[in-house]
C-alpha cells in the first residue's frame, strides 16, 4: 500500500524551521545595532548642529548639541517604565527647533505622574538621537485626548504625530511644521530632567550573537530530524 506523503508534517516543519532561521538572523541584526549603539555611547564629544536640515541625516544614538525651546503645551507620560525594579513614567515633552521642527524629548523617569512638570524656556541642549519608542507587545489601541498633559501606555508614531500637529502646528509662524521621526533623550548633565540612567540595561552584542547561535543550532537539529525521517520513510518503502 502506497504511503501518503506527510504534507502536514512537512508544512509544520517548514514553518518552524523558517521561524528559527529568521529569529537567528534577527538576533544578529540586533547584535549589530547594539554594537553601533555602544560605539556612539562611548563617544564623549557632542556634535553641534546649527543647520537643522542636518537632522534628517543623523544616525541613531548620535550625541548632538543644538538650540531648542520647550513647548509647555505638550507633556506625555509614558507609563509602565521600569527603573531599579520600580514602575513609573518616562516624561516626554515637545521641543521646538527653529521655526519648523518639533521633536519629542525624553526628560527621564519619575515614579509618580504628579512629579512631572512642564519645563519652560529655551537654551542649548545636549541630547542623544534615539529611535521612536515602540512597545514589545501592544494590547489594544492608544487614544489621545484633546488635553496638553496626559498619561499614555503606548506612543504609536502616526497617532502621536497627528496629535502633535493638532496641538502645536497652528502656533507656528511658517507653513512648515515638521514632526521629527525620532526622539531625543536629554543628557543627564542637562537641567529640566529627571532620572536618566539611559543605558544601564543594554544587552551586550555578544549575548545577541549567542542567542543567534542557539536559534541556528536548533534549526540545524530540526533539519537533521527531517533528514532522519525521510531516510526512515524511504527505508520502510524498500
Amino acid at each position: 500500500m502506497k504511503q501518503a506523503f506527510p504534507w502536514l508534517f512537512v508544512l509544520l516543519w517548514s514553518l518552524v524551521f523558517v521561524l528559527m532561521v529568521r529569529l537567528g538572523f534577527w538576533q544578529l541584526s540586533r547584535a549589530d545595532e547594539k554594537a553601533e549603539m555602544l560605539f556612539h555611547i562611548s563617544q564623549t564629544d557632542y556634535q553641534t548642529v546649527n543647520d537643522l536640515n542636518q537632522l534628517s541625516d543623523m544616525a541613531t544614538f548620535n550625541k548632538i548639541s543644538l538650540k531648542g525651546q520647550w513647548l509647555s503645551d505638550v507633556l506625555l507620560l509614558l507609563s509602565n517604565q521600569i527603573h531599579q525594579g520600580q514602575s513609573g513614567f518616562h516624561v516626554y515633552q515637545a521641543m521646538r527647533l527653529g521655526e519648523a521642527y518639533i521633536v519629542l524629548v525624553n526628560r527621564g523617569w519619575v515614579m509618580n505622574a504628579d512629579q512631572a512638570k512642564a519645563a519652560k524656556g529655551s537654551g542649548q541642549w545636549q541630547v542623544v538621537v534615539s529611535p521612536w519608542p515602540e512597545p514589545a507587545i501592544q494590547l489594544g489601541e492608544q487614544t489621545f485626548q484633546n488635553t496638553s498633559i496626559q498619561e499614555v501606555t503606548y506612543l504609536p508614531e502616526q497617532q502621536v504625530k497627528l496629535w502633535l500637529e493638532a496641538q502645536l502646528c497652528h502656533h507656528t509662524l511658517t507653513k512648515n511644521c515638521i514632526i521629527l521621526p525620532f526622539v531625543f533623550k536629554l543628557d543627564k548633565t542637562m537641567p529640566d530632567g529627571y532620572v536618566r540612567d539611559w543605558y544601564n540595561n543594554i544587552m551586550p552584542p555578544e549575548k545577541h550573537t549567542a542567542y543567534a547561535i542557539q536559534w541556528f543550532t536548533m534549526a540545524s537539529v530540526l533539519l537533521l530530524i527531517l533528514i532522519i525521517y525521510i531516510r526512515k520513510s524511504h527505508a520502510s518503502k524498500d
